[in-house]
């Protein structure tokens, strides 16, 4: 089950990047000298990006 390519996934797709970008946010506040989670979020953020731009492609 493609997630991308159903139309009624694209708003859970964003919002399960958002659950996870807060997630790690929490994470990065307690450990601010994690260079790990700073990458993460820098990662998801670009993810964030493009599943706004598959949404409004779909």
């Amino acid at each position: 089950h493609d997630i991308v390519a159903d139309p009624t996934q694209k708003s859970t797709l964003n919002a399960l990047l958002h659950q996870y970008y807060s997630e790690i946010m929490t994470l990065y506040s307690r450990y601010p000298q994690s260079t790990f989670l700073d990458t993460l979020m820098h990662r998801i953020e670009s993810l964030l990006q493009v599943a706004n731009t598959i949404d409004g492609k779909l």
